[in-house]
């Protein structure tokens, strides 16, 4: 501790202490005096008249204001000595004094809270950073390395690597220097460490301290603009106040830190205004939805490709290669599903069963790739003619099927003989013959609402049929129901 502030420390815990002899004591420190003098005329005190001496300030503004006054401006003229490549000194300093300015118009709004314990509060809650840097600098550097690479908070990443927060090194510091028992448990709990185990008061004291902290991180960068609103959200469930006080209070914060850093003789850099950091979120959403928006379109262009290959796959899976119609899977699982809904809603259902007539010769004759074209030309003709809810599949070799869900006798029968003469207009060339060739169907009709039939079963009835067609002539539909 510097030997002023010491000073000013011990004579400040004697119940006798006069005015005269603190300000004795300060003005042995011209620039101390100087500090103080330009803070009690500053607007963050607002008082109706100039203060001209110590004396004066001392007894406007408190023998507790002054204390922890001359103790900020000297902690930071000692402090501000020290420096390495290593330790961000602007970017702490200018964390410090938002947190500090932010402390005291919080503490303001509460109205039983002394604004210069809020302020020195805000001010010393993070010299513990300071106190890690100096006496443990190999480990505080782990710590600062994490943290730079790292989304975690940084007093989360402390008590892994130290066992210890700055909060709590803070807190034993200004236990050490003698000051007030509520002020160095508030700061330990600063960033909402054990509010809950504080008194009433303390945890008010505390919670200023916490929200002061966060949005002090929001105009400092560690927190992105755009979660100003969050931040915000916070702010006002520490500090009970109305929406337009915590946005005043926002837009003065700006003015404030400089001022104050200008009083400290402190580098801070750039400060950022409440506008700028409003400005700053906007363009950060924009980008975000932005992102978000190419992702999207991105993951939704994956899944409908994703989504149409699994098409194909099962299409392909379920198509017989040759004809490109249903195979003989699909044959089997449509036909159970297509029975199992007949039955719950007491309707009909249609089987038909087909045979190329003569095949064999036709292969025989002209060779299989005439019968693959053969069986190609059927499969076109089927698909031509079926439509949902029919389906037409290649049951196996020349022989094919198709099944008519809800469909009346007089339908399939209509089907069924019109498919027959389809089949027997195909002509194709081949190998310089002209080749044509003919269809036997069988029929079967079952009306689930008068019986009950399997897969099996009405497949049996529509073979029989087609069994009966073949040796009735050919070329023939025969149909039972």
């Amino acid at each position: 501790m510097p030997a002023v502030a010491l000073k000013v420390l011990e004579l400040t815990q004697q119940e006798d202490v006069s005015v005269n002899e603190i300000a004795d004591v300060i003005q042995k420190d011209p620039a101390l005096a100087a500090k103080l003098l330009q803070t009690a005329n500053s607007p963050l005190f607002g008082l109706a008249k100039k203060v001209g001496s110590i004396q004066q300030a001392t007894v406007i503004l408190g023998l507790r204001t002054v204390k922890v006054m001359a103790l900020s401006f000297s902690l930071v003229d000692s402090l501000q000595q020290s420096g390495d490549n290593v330790f961000d000194y602007r970017k702490y300093w200018q964390r410090s004094l938002t947190t500090a300015v932010l402390a005291k118009l919080l503490g303001h709004q509460c109205g039983e809270l002394r604004t210069d314990e809020c302020f020195v509060g805000g001010l010393l809650a993070d010299i513990g950073m300071l106190a890690a840097h100096q006496c443990a600098g190999d480990d505080y550097r782990a710590v600062l390395d994490q943290y730079a690479t790292n989304p975690r908070p940084l007093q989360e990443i402390e008590a892994d690597v130290l066992d210890m927060t700055h909060a709590r090194i803070s807190a034993e510091m200004l236990r050490k220097w003698s000051l007030p028992e509520m002020l160095c448990d508030t700061v330990a709990a600063h960033h909402g460490e054990d509010l809950g185990s504080l008194d009433e008061r303390a945890k008010l004291f505390g919670s200023v301290l916490y929200a002061s902290s966060s949005v002090a991180e929001l105009f400092c960068g560690d927190v992105e603009s755009w979660r100003h609103q969050e931040v915000r959200q916070r702010c006002m469930e520490l500090v009970p106040m109305e929406s337009d006080a915590l946005k005043q209070i926002l837009q003065d914060v700006h003015t404030n830190v400089n001022e104050m850093a200008s009083l400290f003789k402190i580098d801070i850099g750039e400060s950022v205004s409440y506008e700028t950091l409003r400005t700053q979120a906007t363009m950060q959403m924009a980008n975000i939805s932005m992102s978000a928006e190419m992702d999207r379109a991105a993951a939704t262009s994956r899944a409908e490709d994703a989504q149409k290959e699994l098409q194909e796959v099962n299409l392909k899976a379920a198509t017989d290669g040759l004809t490109k119609i249903a195979n003989r899977q699909t044959f089997d699982e449509k036909l159970a599903e297509t029975l199992d809904r007949a039955q719950e809603a007491g309707s009909a259902v249609g089987l038909i069963m087909l045979d190329l007539d003569h095949f064999k010769k036709l292969n025989d004759t002209h060779g299989h790739q005439a019968g693959d074209e053969a069986l190609r030309k059927v499969g076109q003709c089927l698909k031509s003619a079926c439509r949902t809810p029919a389906l037409a599949a290649r049951y196996g070799g020349e022989e094919f099927a198709v099944i008519l869900a809800d469909a009346t006798v007089r339908a399939l029968q209509t089907m069924a003989e019109y498919i027959r003469q389809e089949i027997e207009k195909i002509h194709f060339n081949h190998a310089e013959h002209s080749i044509s060739f003919t269809a036997s169907l069988g029929a079967a009709h079952v009306d689930l609402k008068l019986e009950a039939a399997t897969p099996k079963e009405i497949i049996e009835r529509a073979d029989e049929c087609l069994f009966d067609a073949k040796h009735g002539g050919r070329n023939r539909v025969e149909m039972t129901f």
